[in-house]
């Protein structure tokens, strides 16, 4: 009899072992936000409903361990718009270098971080590294643009988000620091920012708030340079353009997973207010959640992902964790 139930045991294991063989593990990466955009924090693996396809998934592992290291792609927008503003005491990329300075010393020593800008180019000024004298020299490369050619915030993001996905840790994120002025294809960057799985927190830096308001127009008309609401440059007062801001901040948060927040460069609060967001997103950061699952599928890839949380309207946003694989739609 030990010996039949011996043969049984080892038949199991054989068979279970054989299944895995066959099976690919797939690893995400999900934030869970509640009603009100913040982090929801512990949960547990059974709180997770992990979906392929449509077909449940079991997890075989999970870690919500925030001392997990994180890779953070800092992209800056030096185009000539984010010079002095009005009512600024400072100009936008000196802001937004601050803001950098800050940000590091709230990290901690396993984290790597990236610096980029964009002017008429992306300009990657450092790779992911965890020195931070590095990166710290490195923004000294970060200039203000001399003259008007350059490319908009939403061809910079596409590139901006490939060097982040080169990142070597499981949790990661880019921060854009930007006047967020741009023109283009809202649809389009909606779609580049959904496949990337990368969630974007935005800081947005404008200068004092016209007395005049802009009238509205319909939402068929494009967007152009200095149509936005804390605009550093008045347009014509016969020509009518909607803002955009608003859309374009929204997309962000929703289909990353990230936050995005207004600062007006000439309040004296401004920088309180940023130092107190980038803790915040350093402490979200934290919060993600690290599942896999073994797929059966061969075409894992091309299945969508969703993840929901047992009994709760809570929303979770998936992130495979395959950066050297090309992007596949995930569930929302």
């Amino acid at each position: 009899m030990k010996a039949i139930a011996l043969a049984m045991v080892l038949l199991a294991t054989f068979q279970e072992t054989a299944v895995r063989e066959d099976a690919a593990l797939q690893q995400i990466v999900v934030t869970v936000r509640d009603e009100s955009g913040r982090v929801v924090r512990g949960l547990r693996s059974e709180d997770f409903i992990v979906e392929e396809g449509g077909v449940r998934q079991k997890v075989a592992s999970f870690n919500d361990t925030p001392d997990v290291p994180i890779s953070l792609g800092i992209v800056i927008d030096s185009t000539l718009s984010m010079g002095t503003m009005p009512g600024g005491t400072i100009s936008g990329v000196a802001g937004a270098k601050g803001l950098t300075r800050v940000l590091l010393g709230m990290l901690k020593p396993s984290d790597e971080v990236l610096l980029m800008s964009f002017t008429d180019r992306l300009s990657v000024h450092q790779a992911f590294t965890t020195d931070r004298n590095r990166i710290a020299n490195s923004l000294d490369k970060v200039v203000l643009a001399t003259d008007t050619r350059s490319i908009s915030v939403l061809q910079a993001l596409p590139m901006a988000l490939g060097e982040v996905r080169k990142a070597s840790n499981r949790k990661r994120a880019l921060v854009l620091m930007s006047d967020a002025y741009f023109d283009g294809d809202l649809r389009e960057a909606t779609g580049q920012v959904r496949g990337a799985e990368v969630p974007i927190f935005t800081f947005v830096m404008r200068g004092v708030k016209p007395s005049v308001q802009y009238p509205e127009i319909t939402a068929d008309q494009l967007c152009a340079v200095a149509c936005h609401r804390f605009g550093t440059l008045p347009f014509p007062s016969n020509i009518r353009r909607k803002d955009f801001t608003d859309d374009f901040l929204n997309m962000l948060s929703v289909e990353s997973g990230g936050r995005s927040v207004i600062f007006e460069m000439h309040l004296r609060n401004a920088l309180r207010r940023m130092i107190s967001d980038l803790e915040e997103i350093a402490a979200e950061l934290r919060g993600q959640y690290v599942l896999s699952y073994y797929s059966s599928n061969a075409n894992s890839r091309s299945q969508a992902i969703r993840v929901r949380i047992a009994g709760s309207s809570v929303r979770a946003y998936v992130r495979r964790e395959s950066p050297e694989s090309s992007p596949a739609p995930a569930g929302r």
